[in-house]
């Protein structure tokens, strides 16, 4: 099956509160990016996950939100989803993750 656009355009629009983000098809869902940092997937189940290091992985655990397979990804609460200031919060810290990993990878080359 795949994610399906109508889902990627709301997460997009959810999103685009906090920055101007773009998407990539991939594994049949869309990975989500500000420049070229992944912060964000879609799964092709139309599940939203955010990356995750040890500076916002307690706010996803707490909850008790699922990983995706065993990557640094968790599943973002509905509510978060719904409201605009923990979206936005939660979006931020994600976009920090995804600049940060990338700056280490691009140290490691």
């Amino acid at each position: 099956m795949g994610a399906s656009k109508e889902y990627r355009d709301f997460i997009v629009e959810r999103l685009s509160q906090v920055t101007v983000v773009n998407t990539r098809a991939m594994f049949g869902g869309f990975g989500i990016y500000v420049d070229d940092a992944m912060f964000g997937l879609i799964s092709s189940e139309d599940v939203f996950y955010m990356k995750v290091d040890d500076s916002n992985r307690p706010d996803y655990e707490s909850l008790e939100m699922p990983q995706f397979h065993k990557m640094p990804y968790f599943q973002v609460p509905v509510e978060v989803l719904e409201d605009d200031d923990a979206i936005s919060a939660w979006t931020a810290k994600s976009i920090d993750v995804g600049i940060q990993t990338k700056k280490v990878k691009k140290k490691k080359k």
